[in-house]
């Protein structure tokens, strides 16, 4: 059984990160205006100091609400792992600043619940997330 649910969380992974990588080839040769678009930087753990590369894609979709789709890069053990996964957010813009919120369930073994608030400009996004195990920052910005 244990062998099984690895197995199924290694194949969620690699498809969560096989619709990534075209998406964010795709967004890259497209205009951002506001939030939406490509972005780019780093996660970083306040509880245990990790951090890494992470990249996400802000799509709008309707009255203020925003997917954005998170390819986070993590070394556990010396082996370097991908994850990818969504999240609906919601976004009130005023005078150029834009303010946003969402939670997505991850699942037991990655953390659970992760609640993320907020703020940032069509140049940079700054996120604060907390679930039960971790709380942390991305810090993002639009890629050179």
């Amino acid at each position: 059984m244990k062998k099984l649910v690895i197995v199924l969380l290694v194949a969620f992974a690699l498809a969560a990160c096989s619709t990534f990588e075209p998406q964010w080839q795709a967004t890259l040769k497209q205009p951002a205006t506001g939030v939406t678009g490509a972005w780019i930087g780093r996660w970083q753990s306040e509880h245990n100091g990790h951090n890494d590369v992470l990249r996400c894609v802000v799509s709008s979709k309707t009255n203020g609400q925003y997917e954005t789709h998170f390819h986070a890069k993590y070394t556990t053990c010396c082996f370097p792992v991908s994850f990818a996964y969504k999240l609906d957010m919601t976004v009130r813009e005023a005078n150029g600043t834009h303010q946003f919120s969402g939670e997505a369930d991850l699942g037991y073994l990655a953390g659970g619940v992760y609640r993320y608030e907020g703020n940032g400009t069509a140049q940079q996004l700054l996120f604060h997330y907390r679930c039960p195990s971790d709380h942390g920052t991305f810090r993002l910005q639009r890629p050179q």
